[in-house]
């Protein structure tokens, strides 16, 4: 019914007309093949990104487990850092402190007299 109504009657259209645009796909991939080659290269790209994330990652891990000594180096350093700016801090809010009891004291002795 369809190809009497678009063809006349002539069924052979049909198939020629598939087999054509099937023709048609493999010769564009013929003549042009660089999607592709676009493709192979975009996948390389991510592959070697992969790898070299890879061996970043395991660097830093073995930066951190196995070379611990500048690991340890580095907090020891740290822990240093932060007890002598605790120390100062404590002297400064000691002397904060005897400074206000002075005060105080004055102010006592100023109201008994």
């Amino acid at each position: 019914m369809i190809a009497s109504r678009f063809t006349g009657g002539t069924w052979y259209v049909w198939p020629l007309l598939g087999s054509g645009a099937l023709l048609a796909l493999q010769v564009r991939h013929v003549i042009f093949p660089y999607d592709r080659v676009l493709r192979n290269r975009r996948r390389e790209e991510k592959r070697r990104e992969r790898e070299r994330r890879r061996a970043a990652r395991a660097a830093w891990k073995h930066k951190l487990f196995e070379g611990g000594d500048a690991v340890a180096q580095g907090a020891k350093e740290f822990e240093t850092v932060v007890q002598s700016g605790v120390t100062a801090l404590l002297k400064i809010a000691t002397r904060k402190l005897e400074d206000h009891v002075e005060r105080e004291e004055d102010r006592r002795r100023d109201r008994g007299r």
